[in-house]
């Protein structure tokens, strides 16, 4: 065989490698007709159990879809608790909306027996540096809060509602594993998140080094 040939064999082959390699990484399953990248699976979390705790007047409807999402990916139970009130006391008057730091100080001693607590408001939510923010979770507590405010209308868009909320859920879990925002240039999840147009056009899922991360830290 000609040395022409042999270095087209070879490159042929590495190119073929490089695309299966691609399409493995990259590879994903649906949950909820959401596109979630696949190699996000780990039934290690099995037998654990997330709470949801709506508040204000979120919806149940809006967040059922939550307790399919984290079976699937995670193996793990979600249980969604009572509704209750927003703390008054987070509401920011001069702004028009609600302290995510207050809210997120009150769920701490609330998460009792859960492995993740995750409280879940309908109302605009910031801190002072930010105009808003899409959720706010402890990095050490484990538990976290996330808006509905301006993830879009589940009942004109549900898709795009339930692509936006997966997002942003899985973003503030990987929080509180202690990740912080990943440096890469690609589309991992766990980016900071600024506008609607990030939460759009990054992956339902996070690249190897966070997801790693994540992976053996889930205590």
């Amino acid at each position: 065989m000609s040395r022409k040939y042999r270095i087209i064999i070879i490159f042929s082959t590495a190119l073929i490698g490089f695309a299966a390699y691609y399409f493995w990484y990259y590879r994903t399953v649906n949950i909820c007709e959401v596109p979630v990248i696949a190699r996000m699976h780990n039934h290690e979390f099995v037998n654990k159990t997330i709470a949801i705790l709506p508040m204000g007047k979120t919806q149940k409807s809006d967040i059922t879809d939550l307790q399919i999402f984290f079976k699937e990916l995670y193996g793990i139970k979600v249980e969604i608790l009572s509704p209750i009130v927003i703390p008054e006391k987070a509401f920011l008057q001069e702004r028009k909306q609600y302290n995510a730091t207050t809210i997120k100080d009150f769920l701490i001693p609330r998460r009792g027996k859960y492995f993740r607590l995750i409280g879940i408001v309908d109302e605009d939510i910031t801190i002072p540096q930010f105009r808003f923010l899409f959720g706010l979770a402890s990095l050490t507590n484990g538990v976290m809060t996330v808006s509905l405010a301006r993830l879009g209308d589940n009942k004109k868009n549900p898709q795009i509602f339930r692509s936006r909320l997966f997002k942003i859920i899985l973003h503030e879990y990987g929080h509180t594993f202690g990740l912080g925002h990943c440096k890469g240039e690609g589309s991992c999840l766990m980016q900071f998140i600024n506008s609607l147009d990030d939460l759009d056009n990054f992956d339902c899922g996070f690249c190897w080094g966070c997801n790693n991360r994540v992976n053996t830290q889930w205590d």
